[in-house]
C-alpha cells in the first residue's frame, strides 16, 4: 500500500478538518520563478551558515516587510471563502467561547480582577469586628451542642497579638471582603436560627435582663423537658397532666446546659410572656414543659389559676411578639 503523500501525509489523522478545508481553497498555480529563486538563495544561505546570527538592522527587518508585502501582492487572490469553511470556523470559535465561558460562568473572575486592591484592613474595621464577633460570643451564653463556639483567647493573647512584631500585620492580612464574609456570616446564621422555631433549645431572641422579671411570679414558673410530642388531638389530656405534675425537681443541670436560658424559670418566663404578662401574673402555677408539638420543637405552657388551667403552645425561639402555635385551651 503506497503511503500517505503530500496534504494526505502532514493531515493523515486531521482531527480539526484542517485538510478539508485547505481542499476547499481554490489551487494556487505554480510558484513563479522569482519567488523559488529566494526561496532557494534563503536555503543555500542557511546551510552556508551565512544566516547563523540574526540581524537586528532595523532597515533589514523593514526591507524584509516590504519583501513579503510584495510576495502576497504577486499572489493571485483566493477569491471569496467557500461556505463549508465559513460555517466550521464559525462553529470553532463558538465552540472556543463557550469553552471559556464554562470556566467563569457567571463572569465573577473577570469583575474581580477588575476590582482594585483591597490592601490591608483598616485598624478601626479590625477592631469593629473583633468586637462584633465577642459580643456574638457573650450573648450565646449557654449554647446547644450543634453550635460551635467562638475560639477564645486571653486578652494578653490579643493584645500581645496585635502590638507584637508582625502580629497586627497578620491579622491584617484579611482582606475587606473576607471580613465582610465573616461579619455577614455571623449576621446570617443569627437570621436564620431566629427564623426557625425547630431548632432545638435555641433561644435566640434570647430572654430579658433577669432584672425585669418579677420575682414573686418567678417562684410560680416550674419547668421541665419531658420531649413528649404534644399533638392538637392529645392536647388537653396530656397538658392537663402536666400541670398535675410535680415539676418541682427541675431539669438537671447537663440538659439545662444543652437548653439554654429557656430551662431557667426567668428565661422561660420571660418565653411565656407571649400569652399576655396579665395572665401569667394572675396565675397561681405556671408549668412550661421544653417539649415537641405535632413533631416540631415547642414549649408547652400550662397556665393554672385555681382550679382552672389552660394550655398555649409557642414556638420555641422566645419571640414575644409571636402568637401562639395553639391555645388557649382549658385543660
Amino acid at each position: 500500500m503506497k503511503p500517505p503523500q503530500g496534504l494526505d501525509a502532514a493531515f493523515e489523522d486531521d482531527p480539526h478538518g484542517v485538510r478539508e478545508l485547505l481542499r476547499g481553497l481554490p489551487e494556487p498555480g505554480p510558484m513563479r520563478a522569482a519567488v523559488s529563486d529566494r526561496i532557494e538563495q534563503a536555503l543555500a544561505a542557511e546551510r552556508s551558515g551565512a544566516r547563523s546570527t540574526p540581524t537586528t538592522s532595523t532597515s533589514s527587518d523593514e526591507d524584509a516587510h516590504a519583501d513579503i508585502r510584495e510576495l502576497l501582492a504577486s499572489q493571485p487572490s483566493p477569491g471569496p471563502m467557500p461556505d463549508f469553511v465559513a460555517k466550521r470556523i464559525t462553529v470553532a470559535l463558538d465552540l472556543e467561547r463557550k469553552a471559556q465561558a464554562d470556566h467563569d460562568p457567571t463572569g465573577m473572575r473577570d469583575l474581580l480582577r477588575g476590582l482594585p486592591e483591597p490592601g490591608p484592613m483598616p485598624q478601626p474595621v479590625f477592631e469593629k469586628v473583633e468586637h462584633a464577633l465577642a459580643l456574638e460570643q457573650s450573648q450565646r451564653g449557654e449554647r446547644p451542642d450543634n453550635v460551635a463556639a467562638f475560639a477564645s483567647r486571653s486578652s494578653s493573647t490579643s493584645r500581645t497579638s496585635r502590638e507584637g512584631s508582625g502580629g497586627r500585620r497578620g491579622v491584617l492580612r484579611l482582606t475587606s471582603l473576607a471580613a465582610a464574609a465573616a461579619v455577614a456570616g455571623v449576621v446570617a446564621v443569627g437570621g436564620y436560627q431566629a427564623m426557625q422555631p425547630s431548632a432545638p433549645g435555641v433561644n435566640n431572641a434570647g430572654p430579658a435582663s433577669s432584672s425585669s422579671v418579677n420575682p414573686d411570679v418567678a417562684s410560680k414558673v416550674h419547668v421541665t423537658s419531658s420531649d413528649r410530642n404534644y399533638t392538637a388531638a392529645s392536647f388537653v389530656q396530656d397538658a392537663g397532666a402536666l400541670a398535675r405534675s410535680d415539676a418541682s425537681s427541675g431539669i438537671s443541670t447537663a440538659d439545662a446546659a444543652k437548653l439554654g436560658s429557656v430551662a431557667t424559670p426567668q428565661g422561660a418566663l420571660q418565653c411565656a410572656a407571649a400569652i399576655g404578662q396579665g395572665v401569667l401574673d394572675d396565675s397561681s402555677r405556671i408549668t412550661v414543659d421544653i417539649a415537641k408539638y405535632e413533631g416540631k420543637p415547642a414549649l408547652v405552657v400550662v397556665v393554672t389559676k385555681g382550679t382552672t388551667s389552660t394550655g398555649w403552645v409557642l414556638n420555641r425561639n422566645c419571640d414575644q411578639s409571636q402568637s401562639p402555635v395553639a391555645g388557649p385551651t382549658q385543660v
